[in-house]
């Protein structure tokens, strides 16, 4: 069983390894897909209360996936702002920073940690907690922590926060406040206000550019992957259908019906297309993903991954 101690007044007997900081990442979609539960051991703890990081104290044979997520008082929560991070084995002190994420807020937030293991290992948690005041450094790093998002889907942005607040609300009371002081001086006033505004654009210019050179570099397209290119591959090759063996969203299938048109995509065909499945495999010429186990031939690779098969 996985055991957790939460007790920061416990007294153990054990040497632990001199403050190890670990930074979270943004948890991908696919990653938290890929997470096979049933060879897993898992255990949650809840915390609320103030602070910039997590203090967690653990013993474990073997390495933890640590999940992270900001609760919503309702408890929901943004599943895009959910943080992982790999917790080393051996007996660790581990200080986990969070306030220079997107999630990050001041004052009192709630939390839930989500503790995974190998179901042969038996780590101890001894401590998770926690602590920390607001730095100037990591205030300014969360204005820069990337924003996640698809193109032509404005509603799908989280914003950008600033000190753990909202940065746009900083940003319009600094105006506000700089039109006041110079009320008097119109041109000054102006300056200001299109200063606030370059401010604003520029910031989001650094993750649209972020984000189109990840996807030029990885010949892909957005959100859509290589669904153009697999179309492309399918028209030439006078392929009219295929089925697909799938673990992700609806998107790319929609996508990709329409860009395979007049191709279709079906339950049962003679090619099938593995896109974002965890737990398939290509060996001895048999494929087996989702229900599908046949013999097969490879018929090509794309960049997203994404692989096509002849049954």
């Amino acid at each position: 069983m996985l055991r957790l101690i939460i007790s920061s007044a416990l007294l153990i007997p054990i040497c632990f390894a001199a403050g190890v900081t670990i930074e979270p990442i943004p948890a991908t979609q696919e990653q938290l897909n890929s997470q096979n539960l049933e060879e897993l051991k898992s255990a949650s703890v809840k915390i609320d209360g103030e602070g910039t990081q997590f203090n967690i104290n653990y013993s474990a044979p073997s390495t933890i996936d640590l999940y992270i997520l900001f609760m919503e008082k309702d408890g929901t929560f943004n599943p895009r702002n959910i943080l992982f991070a790999e917790l080393p084995q051996g007996e660790q002190e581990t200080i986990i920073p969070i306030s220079d994420t997107g999630g990050w807020s001041r004052g009192n937030n709630n939390y839930k940690l989500h503790f995974l293991t190998d179901k042969d290992s038996v780590p101890e948690v001894s401590k998770v907690e926690l602590s920390g005041n607001l730095s100037i450094a990591d205030g300014i790093k969360q204005f820069f922590a990337p924003e996640p998002f698809t193109p032509s889907s404005y509603h799908r942005l989280n914003g950008y926060k600033l000190f753990g607040y909202s940065a746009t609300f900083v940003l319009l009371i600094l105006t506000l406040i700089g039109s006041l002081i110079f009320i008097k001086n119109r041109k000054v006033q102006i300056l200001i206000f299109l200063g606030m505004i370059f401010i604003s654009n520029a910031r989001f210019s650094i993750d649209s550019l972020r984000y189109t050179y990840t996807h030029l570099t990885a010949n892909t397209y957005a959100s859509a992957g290589s669904a153009y290119e697999i179309a492309e591959y399918l028209h030439k090759n006078d392929i009219e259908n295929i089925a697909l063996c799938s673990d992700g969203n609806s998107y790319f299938k929609t996508v990709l019906s329409y860009a395979l048109y007049p191709a279709k995509i079906k339950d049962e065909s003679e090619n099938i297309l593995v896109h974002s499945a965890f737990n398939w495999s290509f060996e001895n010429d048999v494929i087996r993903c989702g229900e599908t186990e046949a013999n097969a031939i490879k018929l090509n690779g794309f960049p997203d991954g994404s692989v096509l098969f002849s049954l």
